[in-house]
């Protein structure tokens, strides 16, 4: 319920936008993205442990897919040529944390997703998140994105937003380890394929049905609109979507 008045809040200052009577340099970025990968198919790259960096460097290669990241993929730039197409961050804990950070790595496309806009002065584009339950696709994301508990579902709403309905995941693991406080927080490492990615800072940890449902609307929305969205990753125990081997990926359509 404390959701519901931020909401509310957002109709009233999108109203005015889509009307003229207020500008927002984000609004517009935004509003100029829709179907510009018309055509295209989307990589959807989590950060988990399975990750190959050698595989990603493959698959950049290709001009028919349009790689999303998230969070701190900056980390690894310094061991790899491969860059994404975008990156995502709707983690209050990680925009807090390292926001700036990765804007600095990832100018002109960074897609920060949050209830208000940080005071970052880095060339990002920022869009309103909607934190209802349960998630609802939202199909013209000016209208804001609906949270579904991580950073990859707002990417996947934008990928369709952008004209993309082929979708895979790579990367999602969806198996943590980690120890829950009463504060609801956590800290350590070990849950993704990069070093220190955490920085030994504290984190929110995940709300595996919630990610769940939200995949299965995902992938039950493309589907009514002549896409899908299917799980590439290495492993992992992500099970309710289909499957496709990473390894198919890099041959499909050639």
């Amino acid at each position: 319920m404390k959701n519901i008045p931020t909401n509310i809040a957002w109709k009233y200052v999108l109203y005015f936008l889509e009307k003229g009577y207020v500008h927002s340099l984000d609004y517009s970025k935004i509003s100029n993205l829709k179907d510009f990968h018309k055509e295209k198919k989307a990589i959807i790259c989590g950060n988990g442990p399975s990750v190959d960096i050698a595989f990603l460097e493959e698959l950049s290669k290709r001009e028919d897919y349009i790689i999303f990241c998230a969070n701190r993929i900056h980390l690894i730039y310094n061991e790899t040529e491969f860059r994404p197409d975008y990156v995502f961050t709707s983690d209050e804990q990680v925009i807090k944390d390292f926001g700036e950070e990765i804007i600095s790595n990832n100018v002109n496309k960074t897609f920060i997703i949050s209830k208000k806009k940080p005071l970052i002065r880095e060339d990002y584009t920022w869009g309103f998140i909607l934190n209802h339950r349960p998630f609802r696709f939202q199909d013209d994301v000016l209208k804001g994105f609906s949270s579904g508990a991580g950073s990859l579902f707002p990417a996947i709403q934008l990928a369709y937003y952008m004209g993309i309905n082929e979708m895979y995941l790579y990367g999602v693991d969806h198996n943590f380890k980690y120890t829950k406080r009463k504060d609801g927080m956590t800290n350590g490492e070990g849950n993704h394929f990069i070093k220190n990615y955490r920085n030994n800072k504290d984190w929110i940890p995940p709300t595996y049905d919630l990610v769940e449902q939200a995949f299965v609307e995902c992938d039950n929305f493309l589907r009514k609109n002549g896409g899908m969205l299917l799980n590439a990753t290495n492993g992992g125990k992500l099970e309710v979507l289909d499957r496709i081997s990473y390894k198919d990926l890099i041959i499909m359509d050639k």
